[in-house]
């Protein structure tokens, strides 16, 4: 609060506040990010969970499209691309999230998360 330009002090309440569900927290401090650093991997990332978890999938899949293209590295982009897949399955764009999620287990061949999402998108269609 007495920093509210700061990155690091605004990523970390985010991502306190999206562990604790408190999203309008973490949506504040996540916006704050975004207006100074609008490709902050973190804080896209961050936005696009919340719209996730508020069942939000149009505001998710933008964010976390910007995540994914600023990603820093496989790993982090095969994770966003896990979180995509989901959007995609609830939205109902079904061949958009099988595609995605096989992107992410092949990003990511040794991720036991990118493989179950892959497997529960299948199991579930």
């Amino acid at each position: 609060k007495r920093e509210p330009l700061n990155t690091d002090a605004n990523l970390m309440s985010g991502e306190i506040g999206l562990e604790s569900n408190d999203f309008d927290t973490a949506r504040e401090h996540f916006r704050n990010v975004l207006g100074v650093e609008p490709n902050n991997y973190r804080a896209n990332l961050g936005m696009g969970k919340i719209w996730l978890a508020t069942r939000s999938f149009r505001q998710a899949a933008v964010f976390l499209q910007t995540a994914e293209r600023v990603a820093p590295d496989n790993d982090k982009s095969s994770t966003v691309k896990q979180l995509l897949a989901s959007t995609y399955v609830a939205s109902g764009d079904v061949p958009r999230a099988i595609e995605t999620a096989e992107e992410a287990a092949r990003m990511a061949p040794d991720s036991i998360d990118a493989l179950a999402t892959l497997a529960t998108i299948r199991v579930e269609l």
